[in-house]
């Protein structure tokens, strides 16, 4: 009898030590389970542009990376949070013009939530290069179109090369010269343009003054886009221009036909 209270008193001190052993183990996974960084404060780490490296979506329990056949991927958005609150949307689409977008911007710290209106998401990682962002909501870009689904965002910081011909023509420029080509000769144009300006807007739109001699002037707004590897610059569906800008604060607008063209010369008037 005593050997079997002796036996089950061993049994019973094993069984202690493997228990402890299996909790000992389980929090030791707990602890190696990678855990999402997030720099805080958050208003300060995120200022800054940030360029779209990737995009997911939750299906079946897991996070699936999405190619570039589906509609979201095919648009390169990138973000710029500045310091006032201000926020600057770049989007460059399938055909390769680029449209901007401007809204506003804030976050809760304590919940790592971003809120740019009209919609708040959670900011599950945050670093000095990275930074992503989860929504339950998925806009197209292309279509306006809103889904309810889980959805990751993955962004990294924007370089130098990354600057769009659309965020480099932002501002208001006015004419300074022109000249008139027909066939391939090209002279000066004996009206004054002084009058004249285009303004491209942040928010997309742009307002084109038109003014000969002192006349009374021509005034037309639009929404406008740019492409950067064709320099192409596009107002509403009225027209497309060819452009050039051989520094940042020169720009040149060729308007008209083959047969003739009328090439004017801007200057920045401010950003």
């Amino acid at each position: 009898m005593q050997k079997a209270i002796q036996s089950l008193s061993t049994m019973l001190t094993m069984l202690g030590l493997i228990c402890v052993s299996l909790v000992s183990f389980t929090a030791c996974s707990d602890n190696n389970e990678p855990t999402e960084t997030v720099l805080q404060p958050i208003a300060e780490h995120i200022v800054g542009k940030w360029q779209m490296a990737g995009f997911s979506t939750f299906d079946d329990g897991k996070w699936e990376e999405q190619t570039k056949d589906d509609n979201e991927v095919n648009v390169a958005m990138a973000i710029d949070f500045r310091p006032d609150g201000t926020e600057l949307r770049v989007m460059t689409y399938p055909d390769g013009f680029t449209a901007l977008a401007t809204r506003t911007w804030s976050v809760d710290e304590a919940n790592d939530l971003l809120a740019d209106s009209p919609s708040q998401q959670r900011i599950y990682r945050l670093t000095a290069d990275e930074l992503g962002i989860e929504g339950s909501q998925s806009m197209n870009p292309g279509t306006g179109e809103i889904t309810q689904m889980r959805a990751r965002w993955t962004f990294r910081r924007a370089t130098q090369q990354d600057l769009t011909l659309a965020e480099r023509v932002v501002g208001k420029w006015r004419c300074s010269e022109a000249y008139m080509k027909n066939d391939d000769e090209c002279k000066p144009m004996a009206s004054s343009y002084a009058e004249s300006y285009i303004e491209l807007k942040e928010d997309g739109n742009c307002e084109l003054c038109t003014s000969f001699d002192n006349e009374a002037p021509f005034r037309a707004e639009y929404r406008w886009s740019a492409n950067t590897a064709a320099g192409l610059l596009r107002l509403s569906d009225y027209q497309v221009l060819q452009i050039e800008m051989p520094d940042d604060d020169t720009l040149v607008i060729y308007f008209g036909c083959i047969e003739r063209i009328t090439k004017a010369i801007f200057v920045r008037e401010n950003k």
